[in-house]
């Protein structure tokens, strides 16, 4: 699983325009198609797709295509994401990354009624002649200076706010805004079950589940008597060794596999869990010729 705009930094094929922390402007060019690539973007995200078009499916299992004329909202959290060339060309498209200082700015700034809309997992959006004239703008100015711009990132990502505000779909987004505010919770024990191999921090999972990052605690330990840290590491290594159990793994791509993106770590918490580390594990199991738990 990729965890973006982080991932996007250290792509290849990706230029950083303008950033500031995780609210940033990002190109992505790709020349080969990326089939249901599991995602977790740590920032919302608007998306700009100028050729191809792109498949999402949220966590929940609604999906949808983006087009040329498009842009979409994606909500922090799980996706599946595709990128679909067209023939003989590559994938483009411009991605703008906000964190929750730069939604809490826009709100302050927007005229809010009180609504409670029924939220949906993204929101799909026609492109406007004045943001292709603003995409088309920033382009220009900023794309031979990648990320010499710290200063002004976050006024040009109000700016695109703004202008999505001022569209015939603007009290739509205004509402996809009021529901990643207003988050409903999701049960824990699904969330953990499905997701504690994946590499996310608590406060994430304490997102995903729609509560403070206190209260996630809380209503974790009410359930499992532990914290989120220890539960997570047993049911980490806990997978880690039925893997081992099955067949020979690269440690690296086992410490992936598990959840863990510091492979030290996987093998310290390893090591302090089972009393060995993961190839010594490995080599005593080879000769014992048995199966181990926890």
């Amino acid at each position: 699983m990729k965890i973006v705009p982080q991932a996007l930094f250290e792509l290849a094929q990706a230029q950083i325009l303008l950033a500031d922390g995780l609210a940033s402007v990002i190109s992505k060019k790709v020349y080969q198609t990326e089939l249901e690539q599991e995602k977790y973007l740590a920032a919302h995200a608007v998306t700009v797709v100028q050729n191809g078009q792109m498949r999402i499916v949220s966590h929940s299992g609604q999906s949808t295509i983006i087009g040329t004329k498009q842009m979409v909202f994606l909500p922090k959290g799980l996706y599946m994401i595709s990128d679909i060339l067209p023939s003989n060309q590559p994938f483009e498209a411009l991605i703008f990354f906000f964190d929750e200082a730069l939604i809490d700015d826009y709100v302050k700034m927007s005229d809010w009624e009180d609504y409670q809309p029924t939220c949906m997992p993204f929101k799909v959006m026609k492109r406007t002649q004045s943001i292709d004239t603003y995409v088309d703008t920033l382009i220009s100015l900023y794309a031979d200076n990648s990320g010499r711009h710290h200063s002004i990132t976050r006024s040009k990502l109000l700016e695109l706010l703004h202008l999505i505000s001022l569209t015939e779909q603007g009290r739509d987004f205004g509402h996809a805004i009021y529901c990643i505010r207003h988050k409903q919770k999701q049960s824990i024990k699904e969330l953990m079950a499905s997701n504690f191999d994946k590499p996310l921090a608590i406060a994430d999972y304490a997102y995903l589940s729609g509560r403070s990052v206190s209260s996630f605690h809380r209503d974790f330990k009410r359930l499992y008597g532990q914290s989120p840290k220890k539960w997570l590491i047993d049911q980490r290594i806990q997978k880690a060794i039925a893997l081992m159990n099955q067949k020979e793994w690269n440690i690296s791509s086992l410490a992936f596999e598990v959840g863990y993106k510091n492979v030290s770590h996987f093998i310290a918490a390893f090591r302090k869990k089972i009393g060995v580390s993961p190839k010594q594990f490995h080599l005593e199991k080879r000769r014992k010729g048995f199966i181990q738990s926890i």
